[in-house]
């Protein structure tokens, strides 16, 4: 008995010829009905709704400046690890920016409050079923068979594709059928998505289209600095009590270099002729510059290699002579030649391959492979060895500079990839205000993007040789994890603002993440394709990608509870009392100190030093980033969302009973203070969001189970089952929406 496949775009019902394959259903099937709720809508809504709907040309939402350029119909998207057994049927798009994904799942509703629609963190620039080119890593054609052929630039499909398999750089893949797909349709959409993947130009990336329509909203009152000016560097100085260092012009219109930002750093005892003579002999003139400096003026800069050929050695002893006479610092300065102590580009590059080959995987069959002998495949890949190395070199670095009252200058051969981890590292351990979301993006910004990270190149935005790709950023970002994990809380944000920060790297529109340097970035926006200046937004706007609610997952609740003076008190052995009267003023000194009227009511600043640990018992994977779409290894209500949303109860805790007491003592007037957490007392008001999101070590980024029967199984407990009996414990009974 053959099976049969419904399809709601075309309202026909096609036969699945081949025996004993399982039913390929479109989730608008009536059976799927229950997903609407009852109580707000009727079934004559829905009938007409669903009418509507489906009157409706199916067609993705487009970016200023994006066009369609190929689509086929009835292709078929499948889900992960359902052996190509389930899934849904729809159009596919390829535009200009992305991959889309068009279907008639009822979940698209606009008119109708499905559960289903609420999933996971959504984002506004790109709906759930699309994938932006520049995300885009690998392509796979299946023809026949189970063989498949990796597309590379160039390659020209003749023959009718059976699946399509997308490999991305946030470790997703997708995957297509064209069963059911015209040939013609199906060939020509594979081509242009093959095509439009691998730019061999820049000026062939969307951001040009985009950044001619784009128009800028809130004017220009945004005040983040983006140092390319001579204030933003004179500012940051000041804020660091930086004395003997001067800001340099030598630069401006990029006369020195292209790979520098036109302002930068140096020390006062360098003339602006010294560092024109010196430019020459350094790969891209890419001079001594500074990083940052501690209160008792001992600094730390980067450097890069003199030219092999150079015969001019004395210019690079002349630099590190200056800072000597700057800093006022007797010891000479310590040079650290970071091509002997951390991983170079190639290693990055090829243990990201390794990792990328073991968490990627399209079946369960392959899942339990890997599952067998997962330790050693994830040793093999030598990725956490090298995180134990930048880990252990930011270590030693910083305590020369603490410890041993050293100058310490970091030297590299283009001083713009490893440099720029260890810097920001040892900044992130010694600066608390790098421990802010301010902070660290005001971090991200000087070292990486003004001092001229190649982020286009590393992140093969455009197609670049293999020598030249290296995942940096992304070793930079998982030590930051590393970090948060050993000091949870001393940062103020989250392991989903970092995981989220490396998607928003693969967009493609962001000015932050798109270009190798500052001039790249300042010719493109005057000039533009089409010799007009343009605009390109900057990736720190996250209201431009979510929701308030969405920004408040950034926020972590246990940020800086350490800094109460009573927890010091007890450390340093100051207070000999019993464990149990300790307890009791811990907890009142916390209740009354915590939260205050002014704006640092809710955290304090962190004046502690962090103390990286290295070794190999105590380097983790980092699961959210690397295991989000692994469905077979995700952990139902467990995992750091679950600690997370435990942490956010506490703080709501005691918030209301600090509230109380103070109400009790009647010296509480005001209202409540907000705690600024995704899940608290004042938000999380709707019963279908609490009620249809399940928690997993996941959450937020994948969506929903969508089997059923899975979803009404005990092991899937919704997030308001959490929440009963706490401070966010909410009546649905007499909700209304």
């Amino acid at each position: 008995m053959s099976r049969r496949f419904k399809s709601y775009l075309y309202r026909s019902d096609v036969e699945m010829k081949e025996k004993g394959k399982a039913t390929f259903q479109s989730y608008v099937d009536k059976s799927e009905e229950t997903l609407i709720d009852e109580d707000s809508v009727s079934n004559e809504e829905v009938e007409q709704n669903a009418s509507k709907f489906f009157d409706k040309e199916l067609e993705p939402n487009l970016l200023p400046g994006e066009k369609i350029i190929s689509f086929a119909k009835s292709v078929l998207k499948f889900d992960p690890f359902m052996n190509k057994k389930q899934g849904t049927s729809g159009h596919l798009f390829v535009t200009n920016f992305k991959v889309s994904f068009v279907t008639a799942d009822k979940s698209s509703y606009e008119e109708v409050p499905s559960k289903s629609a609420i999933k996971r963190q959504r984002n506004k620039l790109i709906d759930e079923h699309d994938i932006p080119l520049t995300n885009i890593s690998n392509i796979y054609q299946c023809m026949s068979g189970s063989k498949k052929k990796k597309m590379t630039s160039g390659n020209i499909v003749s023959g009718q594709t059976k699946y399509l398999e997308l490999y991305c750089k946030d470790f997703q893949i997708h995957t297509f059928g064209f069963k059911f797909t015209n040939k013609e349709e199906g060939k020509a959409i594979v081509n242009a998505i093959v095509h439009h993947t691998f730019p061999t130009r820049a000026d062939l990336l969307f951001a040009y289209d985009f950044g001619d329509c784009f128009q800028e909203q809130g004017g220009s009152e945004d005040t983040f600095p983006e140092y390319n000016c001579y204030k933003d560097w004179e500012n940051e100085m000041i804020r660091q009590s930086c004395k003997g260092w001067r800001v340099t012009d030598v630069n401006k219109n990029y006369n020195l270099s292209t790979s520098l930002p036109e302002y930068f750093v140096v020390p006062g005892q360098l003339l602006n002729s010294d560092l024109l003579q010196a430019a020459g002999q350094f790969p891209s003139g890419r001079l001594l510059v500074w990083s940052c400096s501690l209160p008792d003026g001992i600094s730390l800069s980067r450097i890069s290699q003199v030219q092999q050929e150079s015969e001019f050695k004395i210019f690079e002893v002349k630099m590190l002579s200056a800072i000597k006479q700057t800093c006022g610092n007797s010891i000479e300065p310590e040079v650290i030649d970071l091509t002997k102590c951390c991983p170079t580009i190639k290693e990055i590059q090829q243990s990201y391959e390794k990792l990328r080959e073991l968490c990627m995987t399209v079946s369960i069959k392959e899942f339990v492979t890997n599952d067998l002998s997962w330790y050693s495949n994830l040793d093999s890949t030598q990725w956490l060895q090298s995180i134990c190395k930048c880990l252990q070199t930011t270590d030693d670095v910083k305590k020369l500079m603490v410890n041993g009252k050293k100058d310490v200058v970091l030297k590299e051969e283009q001083s713009y990839d490893i440099s720029c981890i260890i810097c920001s590292l040892v900044q992130i351990c010694l600066d608390p205000y790098y421990r802010t979301i301010t902070g660290f993006q005001q971090l991200i910004q000087r070292e990486w993007i003004a001092l001229g990270h190649p982020f286009q190149k590393r992140h093969n935005l455009i197609a670049a040789t293999e020598a030249e790709q290296s995942p940096v950023f992304l070793m930079f970002l998982d030590c930051v994890w590393q970090l948060m994990e050993q000091f949870p809380s001393c940062f103020a944000f989250t392991e989903t603002y970092l995981t989220t920060l490396w998607d928003s790297v693969h967009l493609g529109i962001f000015k932050t993440f798109l270009f190798d340097s500052c001039h790249e970035q300042k010719k493109f926006l005057k000039e533009g394709r089409k010799l007009k200046q343009v605009n390109l937004p900057s990736v720190w706007k996250w209201n431009m990608q979510f929701s308030d609610d969405d920004l408040l997952l950034f926020n972590n609740p246990l940020y800086n509870i350490k800094n109460l003076k009573i927890a010091q008190e007890i450390k340093n052995g100051t207070r000999k009392e019993t464990a149990l009267v300790l307890r009791d003023k811990l907890y009142a000194k916390k209740l009354t100190e915590l939260y205050r009227d002014d704006d640092k009511q809710l955290f304090y600043v962190n004046v502690e030093v962090l103390h990286p640990s290295y070794t190999s018992a105590v380097i983790k994977l980092w699961k959210q980033c690397y295991l989000r779409w692994n469905s077979p290894a995700e952990i139902i209500g467990g995992g750091n969302p679950s600690q997370y949303l435990q942490q956010c109860l506490l703080v709501e805790e005691i918030i209301d009973l600090h509230h109380t007491m103070l109400k009790l003592q009647k010296k509480q007037s005001q209202k409540r203070p907000k705690s600024e957490l995704i899940f608290r007392n004042d938000g999380l008001k709707s019963p279908t969001f609490l009620d249809s999101t399940y928690l997993t070590s996941s959450f937020p980024f994948t969506p929903n189970p969508t089997n059923q029967g899975q979803m009404n199984s005990f092991v899937y407990m919704p997030l308001s089952s959490y929440l009963q009996h706490s401070m966010i414990d909410y009546d649905y009974t007499d909700a209304v929406e």
